[in-house]
């Protein structure tokens, strides 16, 4: 016998708004657009979507957007995302998987975890990738990192590439290079990072080689991919979706792979530019804002130079030196030239530096110190002068992190173009061609090289 319920609508009142209010709480619903794949490795995997709980069945199945990933204490399953990105989940977890997008091709994945993953992040431009826990927040751009919640703290240890790890409570940070590891604890203290331990792997030792020699002897690869899965999901949504009553079924695009080439059926069609090979610029610019340091410069001038600089903001960087160098001076008439021209230079100037890369280009001011000593045949004495300056500059910072500072290598040029001069009444006698050529080099304009090594703290 079937009973037929009559209702209502104003009964569906308060079911919609128990819909609406979990929305706004951040509730796991679905949104309808598939982000990749999961495939079960062990144990029990299930997905949570809405109100639903589906059993992971092998080889693989479709995740949404909105969808929460469960392992139990033996489970263990692998994440294939649109981008290229790859999620490995350990056993006793639980993962929520998001991706909000700014526009088409730049999006952010953000990955709420309770657990233990390793993650394997593709590098691409306006793309971003972040894990929470109920600790720490987790960013990385392009990288390979295994993030441990199951304890009370937050444990992040880096493999490839550079993770930023946040404290929820304290907001302090600390910058995670590859072979390290920190943690944040349950009171907000971020640790220093110290020398990645084997224990960090355990139970993901079947995610594929780390690059790190102490952990590598108890990685093993992961199981190959059943050759009957077929990436055939959409590999972007609309630009701004809609409310998901109001959402019309899209296109789908099927991405045709034969077994061989599934890996490259992961990846989107849209070409992407290439990875500039000063990825980390801009973070490491505004991780630790002041430096100082020292180098060499040659060219015109020759000699030593000592610096400091303050990044103003991403791109752009206040730089102060003082060098003392000295020059090969030109034949003299009546006097003999003891040692050269010396020149004593501080200069400030303001870089530009160029997108994210470590390429600038400057401009700024600097004063200028003369000094040369002369042998008259009856004693020495010293000729002087003082000069000013617009400086030109054009060069390069690479970057490198270690002992919780940023250093860094700098290769550049600078002109100087004369606006100034006055001279300083010397000792002993000298000629008037013979001053006018020591004025005539000191106003001299021309450029230098410049090799630097610095640290920013």
């Amino acid at each position: 016998m079937v009973h037929q319920i009559k209702y209502k609508r104003m009964w569906l009142m308060p079911f919609l708004l128990i819909l609406l209010v979990s929305n706004a709480s951040g509730f796991s619903l679905s949104s309808g657009i598939a982000i990749g794949k999961i495939v079960p490795l062990e144990g029990l995997i299930v997905v949570r979507r809405k109100t639903q709980g589906i059993t992971v069945k092998p080889p693989a199945m479709k995740i949404y957007r909105g969808d929460e990933v469960l392992t139990n204490e033996n489970g263990k399953a692998r994440i294939l995302l649109t981008g290229g990105n790859e999620v490995f989940v350990g056993p006793s977890s639980t993962l929520l998987l998001n991706k909000s997008f700014q526009d088409r091709y730049k999006y952010t994945y953000n990955l709420n975890l309770k657990g233990k993953l390793r993650a394997k992040v593709q590098r691409v431009r306006g793309r971003r990738f972040r894990v929470k826990t109920s600790t720490a927040v987790i960013d990385v751009k392009g990288t390979d990192f295994i993030v441990d919640s199951l304890s009370q703290s937050t444990q992040v240890a880096t493999f490839k590439g550079l993770v930023q790890l946040t404290s929820l409570k304290t907001k302090k940070k600390v910058d995670i290079a590859p072979g390290r590891m920190s943690s944040v604890t349950k009171v907000g203290t971020v640790l220093k990072p110290k020398k990645v331990e084997l224990i960090i792997v355990k139970n993901l030792e079947n995610t594929g080689k780390t690059g790190i020699k102490e952990l590598d002897t108890v990685m093993k690869p992961p199981p190959p991919l059943d050759p009957s899965i077929k990436f055939d999901i959409e590999t972007e949504p609309l630009p701004v979706p809609l409310p998901e009553q109001e959402q019309k079924p899209a296109p789908k695009v099927v991405a045709k792979a034969e077994p061989q080439v599934i890996a490259a059926a992961e990846q989107e069609p849209e070409p992407e530019e290439p990875v500039s090979a000063w990825a980390y610029a801009e973070e490491y610019r505004m991780r630790n804002r002041f430096g100082f340091g020292f180098g060499a410069e040659a060219g015109m001038y020759s000699g030593s130079l000592l610096f400091a600089e303050f990044n103003l903001t991403p791109r752009s960087q206040l730089h102060i030196h003082i060098s003392n160098a000295s020059r090969e001076s030109g034949a003299y008439s009546n006097a003999i030239d003891e040692g050269g021209l010396q020149r004593e230079l501080s200069v400030v100037t303001y870089r530009r530096f160029m997108a994210d890369s470590g390429f600038y280009l400057g401009g700024g001011y600097g004063t200028a110190y003369f000094k040369q000593e002369f042998d008259d045949g009856y004693g020495n004495f010293e000729v002087k002068g003082y000069g000013s300056f617009f400086v030109i500059g054009l060069g390069a910072q690479t970057y490198g992190n270690a002992y919780n500072t940023t250093f860094y290598v700098n290769v550049g040029t600078q002109v100087l173009f004369n606006v100034g001069f006055n001279d300083e009444p010397g000792t002993g006698t000298l000629s008037g061609d013979d001053y006018d050529e020591f004025t005539r080099q000191a106003k001299e304009e021309g450029g230098t090289v410049m090799l630097a090594f610095g640290w920013f703290f």
